[in-house]
């Protein structure tokens, strides 16, 4: 449990429960959702032995014999949107498994060196579930789903679409869906719109701002979508890439600006790139229970995009506004649980000096020769020693 890390630890504790299903969605739970998690200090420190393990914990666990098999990238921290996770768990009734590998603990603007690992890891991670159903007979494999958020997206996309939409073929993939994917990503949102017709084809990647946007798509053309990118207009981190240092991008020309960019915004040369690039460096400031569609926070996206994305089983208007009472109290119980161990965990502060040379200065004879009572209340006398 140790080797998990932090994130691992905080990710395999906060599984929703049937009860929780049930109470959400005012119907029975088909199964308790699955995680499974490799920390980076687990052993071996090699992709191949990684992913080994992964596969390993998924099999004991039974997640192959989920309808549903959710694999993801963290972030360069090792980070899981726990939001997005518990949004799976719920839209799929708890018949569904996933599983990450950390391949870091830097946060994401210091772990760019990190990606190819994180590739190199979710490349073996994919194979190998692929490798094991095939063993199983078709109408008993889960549904292969696949998503990946700010670094994450960017090394599980790199590994998807390497192949463009065939990849998904070919690693047994059914869909994928990513937030924030990184503009200076191979596959970016502009690099999967500008990809050859071959690699992809019309209508089989959606990227959107909103999913008013989506929304807006006919089922037919929703269910051609092999993967759909959510990167907001105003995403620094997004948007960012050494193309904007050259060319004015659309998101900031007035007749095509970007949902929440400032008008005042325009485009210079080199310098929209460098204050794009610090902006991206502190993106990811979040407030525990304030969901929004804004910048790299995803949150208030999220529910619908999960159902929709993946084709998760429907739900009415009533359970989705249940879904969204549960995930906000959810983030807010979180945020107090880490806000108490941080605290818990925090080093005691210098003890408060109540008594020093006026002490001495002012006591009688009579106090001679007594010690002075410990000044820090609640410590014992051996903690001072």
């Amino acid at each position: 449990f140790e080797e998990l890390g932090l994130q691992g630890r905080r990710y395999v504790t906060d599984v929703v429960s049937p009860e929780l299903i049930e109470a959400t969605l005012g119907e029975p739970a088909r199964a308790h959702p699955i995680r499974a998690y490799v920390g980076y200090n687990s052993e071996p420190l090699y992709a191949s032995g990684r992913a080994e393990m992964a596969l390993d914990e998924m099999e004991r666990l039974g997640a192959f014999d989920r309808s549903y098999l959710l694999l993801f990238a963290p972030t360069g921290t090792g980070w899981v949107d726990q939001t997005m996770i518990e949004c799976a768990e719920i839209f799929a009734r708890g018949d569904i498994a996933t599983c990450a590998i950390q391949y870091g603990r830097s946060p994401s603007f210091l772990a760019l060196h990190k990606v190819a690992l994180g590739r190199a890891q979710f490349r073996q991670l994919v194979w190998g579930v692929k490798q094991r159903l095939a063993e199983r007979p078709p109408e008993k494999r889960p549904k292969v789903l696949v998503f990946g958020e700010s670094l994450g997206a960017w090394s599980s996309s790199d590994v998807v679409m390497h192949q463009g939409i065939p990849g998904f073929d070919a690693y047994g993939i059914d869909r994928a869906l990513w937030f924030g994917l990184p503009g200076l990503a191979k596959w970016s949102k502009t690099g999967m719109r500008e990809g050859s017709s071959d690699l992809v084809p019309p209508g089989t990647v959606g990227a959107f701002d909103r999913y008013e946007q989506l929304a807006a798509l006919s089922d037919e053309e929703r269910d051609r979508m092999r993967a759909v990118v959510l990167d907001h207009d105003n995403d620094p981190i997004a948007q960012v890439s050494l193309r904007l240092a050259m060319k004015e991008p659309p998101w900031l020309r007035n007749r095509d600006r970007g949902r929440g960019v400032p008008e005042s915004m325009s485009w210079v040369p080199l310098l929209t790139f460098i204050q794009v690039a610090v902006d991206a460096m502190n993106a990811m400031r979040v407030v525990p229970g304030e969901f929004k569609s804004f910048g790299h926070d995803y949150r208030g996206d999220t529910a619908q995009f999960v159902l929709a994305a993946y084709h998760l089983p429907a739900v009415s208007d009533e359970q989705m506004q249940k879904v969204a009472e549960t995930l906000l109290r959810l983030e807010v119980e979180r945020g107090e649980r880490i806000k108490g161990s941080k605290e818990a965990a925090a080093p005691p502060g210098e003890s408060k000096r109540t008594r020093g040379p006026r002490w001495l200065r002012d006591r009688t004879k009579a106090d001679e020769g007594t010690p002075p009572a410990a000044t820090t209340a609640g410590d014992a006398p051996a903690d001072h020693q």
